[in-house]
């Protein structure tokens, strides 16, 4: 049976880290999920749904797209369902199955927006962003991540949020762990040149 978004219910956010022990889910469930089930297919989707949600709400900055990436990321899990051999947990299985949809997204959302400045503001795509002086630091770290290039963005995410180790992260992304390491300690000096340069000079507020 072809995934539908029919199959993905529609939930509340969940808090980006989230810590709760989940059963695994039953080995009955899921072999007939693998054989089109649709009862044993929303099964599959309500165990793995949570996870998708912490995820992409820790990879995908933009909050009105959020909800269309987990629905994706469920379309693409229900797909692959079928190669789905048991030697890891359906949620670890998935996570790699909902990581790649999400950066995928911030991928095509990235070249999207450097080829779209908006007509009679030039300066749209480089505008400050919101200060947040109250934390101590000048902008909320989201905010740093936002200025970094998806790759760079991407591991940092994985390293630092997620707490993936550099040969899982470079598993996930098809990358050598070098690489991975490499675009780690960039990723880190381009967010603390950032944070410095504020820390000296000031963050200036984003316009209205």
């Amino acid at each position: 049976m072809p995934a539908s978004s029919h199959d993905v219910p529609k939930t509340p956010h969940l808090r980006v880290v989230d810590r709760r022990r989940v059963a695994p889910l039953d080995e009955t469930v899921v072999a007939a999920a693998r054989r089109g089930d649709r009862a044993a297919r929303s099964e599959v989707i309500a165990h793995v749904l949570p996870l998708a949600r912490v995820l992409v709400a820790a990879v995908v900055r933009d909050v009105h797209r959020r909800d269309d990436v987990v629905q994706q990321a469920c379309i693409e899990v229900l797909r692959a369902l079928p190669s789905y051999e048991g030697r890891a947990s359906v949620r670890g299985w998935a996570r790699s199955i909902i990581l790649r949809t999400a950066f995928r997204h911030v991928r095509k959302a990235s070249r999207r927006a450097r080829m779209e400045v908006p007509a009679g503001d030039p300066d749209a795509l480089s505008r400050p962003l919101a200060a947040r002086p109250e934390d101590g630091v000048p902008r909320p770290i989201l905010e740093y991540l936002a200025r970094l290039s998806p790759k760079h963005r991407e591991v940092l995410v994985l390293r630092h949020v997620l707490e993936y180790t550099v040969p899982e992260i470079a598993d996930l992304l098809g990358a050598s762990p070098n690489t991975v390491k490499s675009r780690l300690r960039a990723a880190r000096r381009q967010v603390r040149r950032h944070l410095r340069r504020d820390l000296r000079f000031g963050a200036a507020p984003s316009e209205p």
